[in-house]
């Protein structure tokens, strides 16, 4: 579990540090570009891909790379060896920047994000726009079956989530929410391919990154039967109700 936790709270950490970086007003104008040096490989295919392809591709700039410069490689092959070229040359004059494409937040480093918040206080500005309450038990609830509706073409896991019992707790600032399945296979299964997702999509239903979701297994003594098949839902209707017992005799009906 504390695996987990440190895995959200550095996503936190890169959502929450996300800052504005200002660029000089003159690099708009910016003109020339980065001094090419050409690596020298141990054949020319080797060659070719270090020089049009990897070197690029560091650079950031593999936008750039043409799909002709990927002729003789379609199989998806790799030349060896190449980890040995990818450092440039240092070149004695820093050169001209060149207008860029902006870049989104996914570009940016994790590790620079999370090292920059500890180092940094927030900025107050940040901090009144930071949510102030936790999402309600009601909207967790309501939220977990919007959450299983997500998943009407597999009708097997959206009953499984919808019938799941919810039980909610704060913890460190957070609202957490374990949602019960019947069997423990039911929770392995979720936890080991899907609990990911899960909290995922449930977080952006509720609005807040800080609602964390657990798995667990309702007790011996509370589990309910669950309905499936439709023989099993109307042999439960006609122990419920004997109108519904006598219509299904008379009208000799197949509940299988």
């Amino acid at each position: 579990q504390n695996i987990v936790d440190m895995n959200c709270a550095a996503v936190d950490a890169g959502v929450n540090s996300v800052h504005k970086v200002e660029v000089p007003a003159e690099w708009a104008d910016a003109e020339g570009d980065i001094p090419k040096t050409l690596a020298e490989g141990r054949c020319k295919l080797h060659t070719d891909y270090i020089n049009n392809i990897l070197k690029p591709t560091n650079g950031m700039y593999g936008d750039d790379v043409p799909v002709s410069a990927f002729e003789g490689l379609a199989n998806g092959m790799v030349p060896s060896g190449t980890a040995a070229k990818r450092e440039e040359p240092k070149v004695e004059e820093s050169p001209k920047p060149r207008r860029r494409a902006a870049k989104t937040g996914a570009a940016l480093s994790l590790d620079a994000l999370m090292q920059d918040q500890q180092t940094q206080s927030a900025r107050p500005e940040e901090v009144e726009k930071a949510p102030t309450e936790l999402p309600s038990d009601e909207v967790l609830t309501a939220k977990w079956q919007e959450l299983a509706g997500q998943y009407s073409d597999k009708p097997r896991l959206a009953s499984t989530l919808s019938n799941a019992t919810l039980e909610m707790a704060e913890e460190d600032g957070r609202k957490v929410a374990t949602a019960l399945v019947m069997n423990v296979s039911q929770k392995q299964w979720i936890e080991e391919r899907l609990l990911h997702e899960l909290e995922g999509r449930f977080q952006k239903l509720c609005g807040s990154s800080r609602v964390a979701l657990r798995i667990g297994v309702v007790p011996d003594t509370e589990k309910k039967e669950v309905l499936y098949t439709n023989a099993e839902k109307a042999q439960y209707l006609m122990s419920q109700n004997g109108d519904v017992k006598n219509l299904i005799t008379d009208l000799g009906l197949d509940i299988k």
